[in-house]
Parts: structure tokens; sequence; C-alpha cells
């Protein structure tokens, strides 16, 4: 269902899914009430585009909904609300997937600047979805308030040019996706190390040109000392080819991803080659 009005004239206890945008530039009058107690089977709620000032007291009032399980924050304008918004839905009781994307150039420089107060609240969360910029000691800070992932997805630039701080553990995650653009494998290695978590499933998107993610040995120390209970790794990285064509293809070289290791694992590299990327891709085989 998609509202624009700020007064519903619905079964509120009936409704179990909202959308909810600001999109439409004739629907503008959207208040904190358009969303309150009585939507009693309210499991599912997408807000999209809304006025930061109004999110934050939509955020507010959710905390009343006692069924409320997914949310969906797109934000497509500049947006300096991180801390204030993950603060109040840190709050809501019955929680278990969000996903909050924020449409960022590529020079901005927000983060969510999260404290860790003595006694905080204990996320419900389950299901993280990280779409915005944020830095190693924001991750770390998210973290702390969600004990209970056991996916965790983070798509976009990870600051980590400085120390990584310490990551709270994660007993419960079992399944890792890293969308990275600009991460080394020497930050990749130390991230990992720093989340004591175990992992089954590990995805990792890489657009930068670092061959290291294709040593094979580098992998395999990693996997066996931080990941051995890993089951299915994919990994995607994409290497831009150089104007005068002055890099060795991997597959020009042996295939180190054929050794006893991978095989028994049954992982399996391939190579996609375009006029200006090669895309090396590492999946199960099944």
């Amino acid at each position: 269902m998609n509202i624009y009005e700020s007064t519903l004239d619905f079964n509120q206890h009936q409704i179990l899914s909202i959308d909810l945008s600001m999109v439409n530039t004739d629907f503008r009058i959207i208040t904190a009430s358009a969303i309150n107690s009585s939507f009693t089977h309210l499991e599912s709620l997408t807000l999209d585009h809304i006025e930061p000032d109004i999110l934050i007291s939509l955020l507010s009032n959710l905390v009343f909904l006692p069924r409320l399980f997914s949310l969906i924050i797109n934000q497509w304008s500049k947006f300096k609300e991180l801390r204030d918004c993950y603060a109040l839905i840190f709050n809501l009781p019955k929680l278990k997937y969000l996903k909050f994307f924020v449409n960022e150039s590529p020079h901005s420089n927000s983060a969510v600047s999260l404290s860790i107060p003595a006694i905080q609240p204990v996320s419900t969360i389950e299901y993280l979805v990280i779409d915005h910029r944020c830095n190693s000691q924001d991750l770390s800070n998210i973290i702390s308030y969600t004990p209970h992932l056991s996916r965790l997805s983070v798509i976009h630039t990870l600051n980590s040019k400085e120390n990584f701080p310490i990551i709270f553990p994660l007993s419960n995650l079992t399944n890792l996706s890293l969308d990275l653009p600009s991460m080394s494998f020497d930050e990749f290695e130390i991230l990992i190390s720093k989340i004591d978590a175990k992992l089954k499933i590990l995805r990792l998107y890489i657009l930068f040109n670092n061959r290291v993610y294709l040593d094979a040995h580098r992998w395999e120390q990693l996997i066996l000392q931080y990941l051995t209970g890993l089951e299915k790794f994919y990994l995607k990285y994409f290497d831009f080819i150089t104007e005068y064509f002055e890099t060795q293809r991997y597959s020009e070289r042996k295939n180190e991803f054929f050794s006893s290791f991978w095989i028994e694992r049954q992982w399996i590299l391939e190579a996609e080659t375009d006029v200006e990327v090669t895309i090396y891709s590492i999946r199960p085989y099944k």
C-alpha cells in the first residue's frame, strides 16, 4: 500500500505493510501522526525520501508498534540525521530487518557518530543492510547495539584509513556481505580478524586495483586462521585494464586456486573479460 496523505482513513489495525513516500510533490503534508499505535498489525514499513524532521518524528512513533518486523529507509538527498535515526531504530521492540540507504556524493563525509552509553538498548535486529558511508568506528558502534545479528551487509565505502577499533563479538553472525570499493586486502584482513563471528557465508565485492585479492595463498591463510567454519565463499574482483596494458592478466599465470584447499571446498575461480575490465569470480561449484 502506498500512502501519501497525513490522515489515513482505513482500518489501521488490518494493515500489514506500508510504503510511505514524499517523492510526489502533490502530497507533501505528512506528519508523525501518519503512523501511530493504531497500526497494531503493521509488520513492514518502507520510508522513501522523507524529509529529515518528519522522518525523526515518524521513527519516534514506531516504538508503539508491537509487530513491526521490517523497516526500509531510503534517503535520496543530503542527510545528516544518521545518529538520531539509529538511536530511535535501536529502541524498536520487535524489529528483525533493517535496510538503511542514503544517497551520497563520492566526496561526502557523513558519519553515524553513535556513542556507546554505559547502559544501552539491545536491538532485536537480526538482518542489517548498511547502504551508506560509515567509518570503522561507526561500524563497531552499530554492532555493539545489535548482538543478535545473523546477517550483515555493508554496501558502501567503509572508510578504513584509521586504525580499526575493537569490534564487539557477534556470536550469531553467520552471513557477511561486504561491497567495499576501495579497501586493500591488508585492511580487509584486519577487519576480518576483528569480527569475532563463526561465518558460514562470505560475499565480497571489490572495485580496487589490488591484485593481492587474487593471491590464493593469502586467502588460504586467512580462511584457515579466522574463517574455519566457512561453507560458501563468493568473491567478485574487478581488475581494470590500464591504458598501456602494463599489467599481466591473472589468466596468463598459473591458476593458484586449483590446489587441494580449493578443490576440497569446491570453490572455483572464473574470469570474464570486457574491453576495460576483467571480472574475477570465486564461487561454490554447486
